[in-house]
């Protein structure tokens, strides 16, 4: 068939190429009269052509059988039953054509038909269900005629009564489902037909549909509710689905409700209707902010469609014609696909506004920033340099090289600090060389978080500058960040809503306004459908134009009147891109599709150079030719600027237009598209490929290339963590770890990968999913037989059971590592192992077995030469000695740190190490009690981590700080330091940090007698730490609840106090801490105090003065000379117990042991 209609179209051409070159010599009206034939035969071949070429989409499927037919006419001859079923099918077949369908085949007693082929329109499954009932009408006339008729039944053989009874056998059968399928020819014959899942529902529906009834599916049923009446007979078994599929039984057909939908002609300039007082509000504030020298924060707000981005065309089209003078406009948009990236929005702002290409090497985007910054900054080009590369490295622009003497001069946090003061001064220098700067942000909803933050920040120059800060977004943004609104005095909204009925006439009449008259029924089609969106209504008059219901001319268009009832009113926003993509030249499509492979964004070279399966490629002039076509028709914008050199950008009106080009993109093209689109970006990326990793993995991913998809996603997984977002790091190893599976040659990538998703898990605080990730390599070692990475995972499965506080399980893990390290003589894993053990043997209150493992792992780090594991083994030793009472010991413990602190200072390459060895000695000092001490080794830790730049230590080492200040009573200062440390773990993604950092946070508030803030930061802690599905638990939970106990007691909530303080009471003695325990006994005593009646605990009654002893004992019991501070607290603490009990003589001697001890330790007691 296909070879015929191509001769046939050839020789029309032909034919009409000759009578264009003979037109003068013969008559012309009658040549006109020809051509116009010829030319209307040779449209309808080129339809027919393009109908039948492979293609992706959805149609409906009808599948109609008459059953029966062989048993009611088996008493006929085989020419007469073969006339019959010719008669009944004509009919049956003309059913379907008639509202637009296609007869597919016909299978035995059946016929397939689908509707939406060759054209799609906006009511195919409402037609295909009229078909179906037509065919059963059908059916029962022809039921009626042969009944009727006597010859029939002569012919036949049977009496009037039997043959009545003989036709009622004859029945009709009808499925019909809505899908996605493939069109295309299939088998010798080369029949084009459609093939896929929504074809075998189809047929299912048929099979499973009662005699004479109609099943239709639920994707069918939701696009004509209303329309039928039908009856919902619940869930039906196919064969080759795991689930079932919703069926409902079509009764009848309603009333028809009006319905109109539809999408604005492409290219139509249009006036804005009903937005006035919205445009004359940001008028005002332009001139205001001229005028005042002060800015604002505007934020615009709609739904999709509704015209926000509209209202700020119009907008700056004002600013530039008659608006102020000297007015700077920077623009910026946010992308759904970059939201988990950090300042993406802040990126396109720079990039666009200083034409910043992303092709263009590192030293090409920092000279194009700087000279874009001499034309408002005053400065020393050397100064300016260095501005610019500190607000690169923020939001990631730029090469690692150029940029990274950046990440070692300052922390994150201060870097973000230095950068936010940049930006700010960078708007704040254009605000005083113009009169006003005005920055404008669209899809802010898409906009990363951090963005946010600083959009926030940079809002705070609006008092004193005259910026203007647009920013447009969809209602969900208020999902994501309810206090929007409210971050700013000077903030303002601006709601967009739906045009009321009467504007949405005006738009429709000044759309129209070239037709000679408008028809009611043609206005009201499209207002009613389009319920107030200016976009909707825009796009449906560009499907009436280009259905031809509305012809446009020069100076006035024309109007087809009777297709009015016959135009595609698409449902739904995707079946009208749907629509109109079928309207599109072959040519277009293809562009468009190949496009879509590429994303939202896309470049006109990569999209000319991608060759189909048979290697065809369009040439750059079809290419342009097909984008202009598109341009036209306002498919796809060009960009101003390109991320590319030499690649002219696109974007996607919109990214359901994007998604259904992609989705009629065959299967069998898609990988090689990919492919093509991913090689183009590794080759124009060059040295700054890092920066398009996640996307050049994504491509790979789509064309099977899985081993270098994964490579990528590796990359990308590094590159987020580089720039601290670790959670979209995990996505990504996640994924290379699917991708790599099928390859188990692959060991070495795994393990590698599955190790530093499980740190980075750990370090997350999900220790579920870590130690799922840990158990995966130590079985892909084992299998393996790599002993060296089998004893990593046991020790990371102990440091999980340690942070879980399960020291039985961590003893197990690490005695599995110790014998495995000991096989290969891995003796990094094994000191790392020995020091776990130690640590296990500790939690176990076994400190013989802790102290042996202790030195053996002080033996092996110096036989190494690791100073971290030396240093981490002398703070083992140290602490198991002071557990054991010996302080000597202690002092000589603490002598060989000093002393090796000595030695690593003449190593400037160990400063590190140093830095690791001070905040060590600082948090033993602090348990000595000696915080003047601890705090000159923890500000010098503190100094070494900021120089190197390790912000999770340098947000440990505050934290730690935070401890001294409130051990020494100084709860500001302790309040400030643990919160530099929260934000910087919160910052960099450390959620394990912000378990330790909001825990001594709260401990803070309540010693700040804060005790509000004080619980809502514990019961933060207390809810992540007891999340099943991520902690489990966690081993600081008893100096939690001992901490959100007091504050409970300060507030006066006795009652919550108790509850809190069992609870510090069970997790102490579950993980052995002793502390916390000691700490325990002391609340629950003042909480007795108050109420004034004792407790009874596992039979036995204890009174407040036993409970302040039980503190006392423990602590004593204990021999820890490490905890002085806390018996001085509980002796305090008891002698005011005493003295309410009118005991004086007892309180003054508690009293004096307490100041004692106080004085020694330089801290002071509350005041009573």
């Amino acid at each position: 068939m296909i070879e015929s209609v191509s001769l046939e179209r050839t020789q029309l051409e032909e034919a009409i190429a000759v009578l264009q070159r003979q037109s003068s010599l013969l008559d012309a009206g009658i040549v006109q009269l020809i051509l116009t034939v010829l030319q209307e035969k040779l449209d309808s071949l080129r339809q027919t052509a393009v109908s039948q070429t492979t293609q992706r989409k959805q149609v409906t499927t009808l599948f109609a059988n008459v059953s029966g037919f062989t048993w009611v006419f088996e008493a006929m001859s085989d020419t007469n039953v073969l006339n019959m079923m010719n008669l009944l099918w004509n009919q049956l077949d003309m059913a379907i054509k008639e509202q637009g369908g296609m007869v597919d085949k016909h299978l035995g007693d059946g016929v397939m038909g689908v509707f939406g082929v060759p054209v799609a329109y906006e009511d195919d499954p409402i037609r295909a269900i009229r078909a179906a009932l037509d065919m059963r009408a059908l059916l029962s006339d022809f039921l009626q005629d042969l009944a009727n008729s006597p010859i029939a039944a002569a012919a036949v053989g049977e009496t009037e009564a039997n043959w009545h009874d003989r036709l009622r056998g004859l029945q009709i059968r009808v499925g019909v489902n809505t899908g996605p399928v493939l069109l295309g020819q299939v088998g010798a014959s080369h029949e084009f037909t459609a093939i896929g899942d929504a074809v075998n529902v189809g047929r299912r529906l048929e099979q499973a549909a009662p005699p004479g009834g109609i099943l239709i599916s639920h994707e069918t049923y939701v696009q004509v509710r209303g329309t039928f009446d039908v009856e919902p007979i619940g869930p039906i078994a196919v064969k080759g689905r795991t689930d079932p599929v919703t069926a409902y039984l079509v009764l009848g057909v309603r009333p028809r409700l009006f319905q109109a939908t539809g999408r604005g002609v492409e290219g139509v300039e249009t006036q804005m209707v009903g937005r006035d007082v919205e445009l004359q509000q940001l008028q005002e504030t332009v001139r205001r902010a001229v005028q005042l020298r002060q800015g604002q924060w505007v934020t615009v707000t709609g739904e999709a469609g509704v015209g926000k981005s509209r209202l700020v065309h119009e907008f700056t089209r004002w600013l530039r014609e008659s608006g102020p003078q000297d007015v700077v406009v920077l623009k910026g948009r946010a992308e759904p696909e970059e939201r988990p990236l950090p300042f993406t929005l802040i990126r396109d702002l720079f990039t666009t506004y200083f034409d910043i290409r992303d092709n263009d090497r590192a030293v090409v985007a920092e000279e194009k920033f700087v000279r874009g910054m001499q034309q408002f900054v005053s400065q020393p080009e050397a100064d300016i340099r260095q501005r610019v590369r500190v607000i690169s490295q923020l939001i990631g622009l730029g090469g690692a090289d150029v940029y990274r003497p950046v990440r070692y001069e300052v922390e994150p946090l201060q870097l973000r600090d230095r950068a936010y003061r940049y930006v700010t001064g960078l708007f704040a220098a254009i605000t005083a060389v113009s009169h006003a700067a005005v920055l404008i942000l669209e899809d802010v909803h898409w906009a990363d978080t951090e963005s946010l933050k600083l959009i926030a920040h940079l809002s705070r120059i609006c008092r004193r500058e005259p910026l203007l800060i647009i920013s447009l977004a969809r209602p969900l943004l208020f999902e994501r960040e309810p206090d929007w609104l409210t971050m700013q005095e000077l903030h303002r909204h601006v709601q967009i809503r739906p045009l009321a009925e009467d504007e949405s006439y005006q738009l429709v009449q000044n759309i129209l306004r070239k037709l000679p008259e408008i028809p009611d029924d043609l206005t009201n089609l499209i207002v009613e459908r389009a319920e107030g969106n200016p976009f909707y209504v825009e796009e449906m008059v560009k499907i009436l134009i280009e259905d031809g219901l509305i012809i446009p001319g020069q100076t006035a268009w024309r109007l087809q009147p009777k297709r009015l009832t016959r135009v595609r009113v698409p449902p739904t926003l995707t079946g009208v891109l749907q629509a109109r993509l079928d309207r599109l030249s072959t040519l277009e499509r293809i562009t468009l599709q190949k496009a879509a492979v590429v994303g939202r964004e896309f470049w006109d070279r990569v999209v000319g150079q991608m060759q189909d399966d048979i290697g065809r490629t369009l040439d750059e002039g079809e290419t342009l030719i097909a984008l202009q076509a598109l341009e036209k028709r306002e498919m796809v914008f060009r960009r101003q600027t390109s991320g590319f050199a030499g690649a002219q950008a696109y974007i996607f009106k919109h990214a359901m237009l994007r998604d259904v080009a992609y989705e009629s993109v065959l299967l069998r093209q898609r990988p090689l598209y990919h492919k093509q689109a991913a090689d183009w970006l590794v080759t124009e990326s060059g040295d700054r490929v890092a920066e398009y990793a996640s996307a050049i993995a994504e491509h790979y991913e789509e064309a099977a290339e899985n081993i270098t998809a994964a490579q990528f996603y590796e990359m990308a997984a590094e590159q987020a963590q580089e720039r601290d977002n670790p959670e979209l790091a995990i996505d990504y190893y996640r994924k290379v770890l699917a991708l790599l599976s099928e390859y188990p040659d692959l060991v070495v990538e795994l393990l590698r990968v599955q190790e530093k998703l499980g740190d980075l898990l750990k370090l997350q605080a999900r220790l579920v999913e870590a130690s799922q990730i840990y158990m995966l390599m130590r079985h892909t070692a084992e299998l393996d037989g790599d002993l060296e990475a089998q004893a990593r995972a046991c020790n990371g499965l102990a440091e999980i059971s340690q942070q879980q506080a399960n020291y039985a399980s961590m003893l197990g893990h690490v005695v599995q590592s110790e014998q495995i390290a000991w096989l290969v003589n891995a003796e990094l894993e094994l000191a790392r192992g020995l020091l776990l053990k130690g640590a296990a043997h500790l939690g176990l209150g076994d400190v013989e077995s802790a102290q042996q493992t202790a030195v053996q792992a002080i033996g092996i780090s110096e036989r190494v030469g690791e100073a971290r594991f030396l240093t981490e083994s002398l703070s083992l030793l140290c602490v198991v000695q002071m557990q054991m009472g010996q302080a000597v010991a202690d002092a000589s413990c603490l002598q060989r740190l000093d002393a090796q602190a000595v030695d690593l200072r003449r190593h400037e390459h160990l400063r590190e190490a140093l830095a690791f060895n001070q905040i060590v000695l600082g948090g033993l000092y602090n348990e000595l009690g000696q915080y003047n001490r601890a705090a000159r080794y923890l500000l010098e830790a503190l100094r070494l981590y900021r120089e190197i730049g390790h912000q999770v230590a340098v947000a440990n080492t505050l934290n730690t700080l935070g401890e001294t200040a409130r051990l020494q009573g100084n709860a500001q200062a302790a309040l400030t330091l643990h919160r530099q440390a929260l934000q910087i773990a919160e910052a960099i993604g450390d959620r394990y940090g912000e378990l330790f950092y909001r825990t001594n946070l709260g401990g803070a508030y309540v010693q700040a007698r804060q005790f509000a803030e004080a619980v809502t930061e514990l019961r933060q802690v207390i809810a992540l730490s007891q999340d099943v599905a991520r902690v489990v638990t966690w081993m600081g939970l008893a100096e939690v609840y001992g901490f959100l106990a007091a504050a409970y007691l300060g507030l006066g909530e006795l009652a919550e106090a108790k509850t809190a303080v069992l609870q510090a009471q069970r997790q102490a003695q579950k993980s052995r801490d002793t502390r916390s325990l000691a700490i325990a006994w002391r609340i629950l005593g003042k909480i007795l105090s108050q109420v004034g009646e004792p407790i009874s605990l596992a039979e036995k009654t204890w009174t407040a003065s036993a409970c302040f002893a039980k503190s006392l004992r423990v602590l004593q019991e204990n021999g820890r000379a490490a905890m002085p501070r806390e018996q001085a607290y509980t002796l305090w603490d008891w002698a005011i117990h005493e003295q309410r009990q009118g005991l004086l003589e007892k309180s003054q001697q508690l009293q004096k042991r307490a100041l004692l001890i106080a004085k020694k330790l330089k801290i002071s007691f509350p005041q009573t």
